[in-house]
């Protein structure tokens, strides 16, 4: 299996669940509370890193930057809904000395993940000594993972982004989201996934000029969608690692792991090998071929 180097924005996910008790007499549309229990897990990169372990493995390596206090995003859940989030200490001190570190390190056959929360352990000029360095290797993917698309990206072996950073990427609101894809993977010679919720996802492999629009059932156990984009980065590398090769299985495995994610509260729990491959295992597809166009569809037995 392949190493994978992991380098990103480590937050704290802080879980805050409260109990109803009643409308407060002098405001009845505010309620009264009372606390329940907290519950603290790593989030951003080190979410990612949590699911990348569980789904592959320990040859997972990590490097993220520090300050005085680690960013955190604590969220409130009042019956187990989710109502509002906190941030506190939203930046973090670059450090060049980490980014020399993960440079000296990365090897030939390596994986390379920027995972880019815009906390500050990434810079641009970081992301191109990255890519700068696995370009002189030999056969080093490298996966970006970010909301905001910059000129520093170019080369990336895969770009992971959402529709909304797809739309502020290309600004022509008439555009379909399949040439959107298509388009910033020309202009950033990438492959390019374009991510969408429940509403499955877009892909476009730029060395077989091909576009995967992928779509599925309603998750009828869906619970929230809170470090899902993590996951499915974790299922698709996890994948690419333990089998490397085929680029459509690995898109769909990444999506089941993002489904699993959805089933459960936040980012408290880890997808498990054993839980994704057995619904891997399981899954439904079916595929229609529209000239350079796989439209995939899985089907989601929640039963």
């Amino acid at each position: 299996m392949n190493r994978i180097l992991v380098i990103g924005d480590l937050l704290t996910d802080h879980y805050r669940f409260l109990k109803p008790l009643r409308s407060d007499p002098a405001n009845n549309v505010a309620l009264v509370v009372e606390s329940e229990r907290e519950e603290e897990v790593d989030g951003g990169a080190g979410n990612l890193m949590r699911n990348l372990k569980s789904l592959c493995g320990e040859d997972v390596h990590f490097w993220y930057g520090t300050g005085k206090e680690r960013p955190t995003k604590i969220r409130y859940y009042v019956d187990d809904r989710f109502i509002l989030r906190e941030d506190r200490n939203d930046i973090i001190e670059h450090d060049e000395d980490i980014i020399d570190e993960l440079v000296d390190l990365i090897e030939d056959d390596d994986f390379v993940i920027i995972s880019d929360y815009h906390k500050g352990t990434i810079e641009g000029a970081d992301i191109v000594r990255i890519i700068g360095r696995c370009d002189e290797l030999e056969n080093v993917i490298v996966f970006a993972d970010t909301n905001h698309v910059f000129p520093e990206h170019h080369g990336v072996s895969w770009l992971k982004i959402n529709l909304e950073t797809a739309k502020g990427c290309i600004r022509s609101p008439s555009l379909s989201e399949p040439n959107m894809a298509r388009i910033i993977s020309e202009k950033n010679n990438s492959n390019v996934i374009i991510t969408k919720g429940e509403d499955g996802f877009i892909a476009y492999l730029k060395e077989l000029d091909q576009l995967i629009v992928f779509t599925k059932d309603k998750n009828k156990s869906f619970v929230d969608a809170i470090g899902a984009g993590d996951t499915f980065l974790a299922g698709l590398v996890s994948y690419l690692a333990r089998h490397n090769t085929g680029e459509l299985p690995a898109l769909v495995y990444a999506d089941i792991v993002a489904h699993l994610s959805t089933s459960q509260l936040g980012t408290l729990d880890v997808v498990t090998a054993e839980v994704a491959d057995e619904e891997y295992k399981n899954a439904k597809t079916s595929i229609k071929e529209e000239e350079d166009t796989l439209h995939v569809h899985r089907t989601i037995n929640d039963d």
